[in-house]
Order: structure tokens, then C-alpha cells, then sequence
């Protein structure tokens, strides 16, 4: 490292780019383009596999990382198998078992100490017992 701070820094600053970074800001790029084309419903999974099958070479957390770097998320998509608005009778929850399918709230309550907050977590197995 050159004695002056100063030319160390203008040496890094005019460095040409390493390979590494100029592969990343390709499949950064790739990533982009896959995102955007499936109108930002793919997640990392998805995308790795997606890049793979093109013939690309890379890691799940490499693909992971990018897509964070670049914000590019999915737009978390929820499917439900059975609503109250369904002609479902709910056996769905009960074929799987004990363990399988869990929901949860949070409420929070104001008082005059302070905020309570109430959590609830059922198993919905079992939960039908509990009405």
C-alpha cells in the first residue's frame, strides 16, 4: 500500500472491475428480467432454479443476496384452502393431523398502564373442539 493515503484511494477508485462484480451485475441483470417478466411473483427458490435451467451457474444464497441487493421481492401471494365464504365444510383441516396447519393472531389493547398485547395461536387440527 503506497505511503500516501491518497493515491492508495485514487489506485482503488480507477481500478478496473473484478470478475466477480461484473458476473453479479450480469446476473443481476438476469435477475431483473426474470423478476419483471413473471410480474414479480418468484422468490429466490424459484428464481435459482429458473437461472440454472438457463445454463447459469450460481448458489441459491448468491441468488438470494442479489435479489435483495436489487429490493426485487415477490408479492407474497396467500392461498387458502377453505374461507367462511367457501362451500367447504372445512374437512380439509382435519385430514392432515395434529401439527400440520397453525394460525395466529395479535391484538393489541390499549389500557391506561400501558399497550397489552393478545396472541393466539391455534392448531387447527383441534381447534373445531374448542368452539
Amino acid at each position: 500500500m503506497p505511503e500516501d493515503v491518497s493515491q492508495w484511494l485514487y489506485a482503488w477508485v480507477s481500478r478496473p472491475q473484478s470478475t466477480r462484480t461484473k458476473a453479479n451485475q450480469h446476473l443481476s441483470s438476469r435477475i431483473r428480467e426474470i423478476h419483471d417478466d413473471s410480474g414479480g411473483m418468484i422468490g429466490s427458490p424459484r428464481m435459482h432454479e429458473d437461472l440454472v435451467a438457463d445454463g447459469t451457474s450460481t448458489s441459491l444464497s448468491r441468488v438470494a443476496r442479489l435479489m435483495a441487493m436489487q429490493e426485487a421481492r415477490t408479492l407474497g401471494t396467500t392461498i387458502l384452502s377453505a374461507t367462511r365464504h367457501s362451500e367447504s365444510s372445512g374437512a380439509e383441516f382435519l385430514r392432515y393431523g395434529a401439527d400440520t396447519k397453525w394460525v395466529t393472531d395479535i391484538t393489541e389493547i390499549p389500557t391506561q398502564e400501558g399497550k397489552l398485547f393478545l396472541w393466539e395461536v391455534l392448531d387447527l387440527f383441534n381447534s373445531w373442539s374448542l368452539a
